[in-house]
């Protein structure tokens, strides 16, 4: 069976089953990735949406109301070791769902090393990675931060990434499969400005992208990329700016985060 009717079988089969049936569509972009599930569904969670909502297909027009913003990666678990990861999902095959949370880690309670910081901006991420446009843009991002000696890019081991990242003034953090990478949320939590594509065209939560706020927008060819670095550099009063009201909007997310299931939750009727 194609797996797109196996899920709708799936669906159909919550739907007579259960009042109320939702959703959670992680994937990585604004898209709709199961559009088929929407007239199924009494409401469709995602964790980043298009703020033009024009954007989506008109054939779904008539279902746009069943959608909701979730949450997105800043409500996780990191930073994390790859052995924890491994664990976690091997965990999940033979535990109950409630012992997971052993192996969460509250962001909150992360504290950085502390090292003085350095006058750099901490480009590490690989580029032949995902498909083609990942790829390509990328590659765009790397070529012009190797213009420029205040930039550090190429792979290394995971903890030299995270001693550079816990020393950078900035974080280059490019787009991934989507746009919001964890690596924008380890860069608040180690201090340290984050440098992005603008992230303008979305909605999500929480948001950390309120341009020259929270973080620096970049244009999408990173045209302006090393200008930015300098203005940043220079100015230990806006990095610091930037750096305090990132943490501040991050960190106050998860107050809200009850709030906002209760929310999400609230047309569920338990009988």
């Amino acid at each position: 069976m194609p797996e797109e009717n196996r899920r709708l079988a799936v669906l159909a089969d919550l739907r007579d089953r259960f009042k109320w049936l939702a959703v959670f569509d992680d994937g990585d972009s604004g898209d709709i990735y199961y559009p088929e599930a929407l007239p199924l569904v009494d409401e469709y969670w995602k964790k980043q949406l298009y703020r033009d909502r024009n954007q989506y297909p008109a054939q779904i027009a008539s279902q746009m109301h069943k959608i909701r913003l979730a949450w997105n990666l800043g409500i996780g678990s990191f930073p994390v070791s790859s052995a924890q990861l491994t664990w976690a999902r091997r965990a999940v095959h033979f535990l109950s769902p409630h012992t997971l949370r052993f192996f969460y880690r509250d962001p909150r309670k992360f504290q950085r090393p502390g090292a003085p910081k350095e006058n750099f901006v901490s480009a590490r991420f690989p580029v032949h990675t995902g498909n083609s446009i990942v790829r390509d843009h990328r590659a765009l991002f790397q070529k012009t931060a190797d213009q420029s000696p205040l930039f550090r890019t190429g792979t290394v081991p995971r903890r030299q990434f995270y001693a550079e990242l816990d020393r950078s003034t900035a974080v280059l953090s490019p787009y991934g499969y989507g746009e919001i990478c964890f690596r924008d949320f380890e860069a608040i939590l180690h201090e340290s400005v984050l440098f992005k594509p603008d992230m303008s065209h979305l909605e999500t939560w929480p948001d950390v992208y309120l341009p020259m706020k929270t973080y620096v927008p970049l244009e999408h060819d990173g045209s302006d990329l090393i200008a930015r670095a300098r203005e940043v550099i220079q100015n230990p009063m806006l990095r610091e700016e930037l750096v305090n009201n990132a943490s501040r909007v991050y960190r106050a997310a998860f107050e809200e985060l009850q709030t906002r299931l209760d929310l999400l939750l609230s047309g569920l009727e338990i009988s």
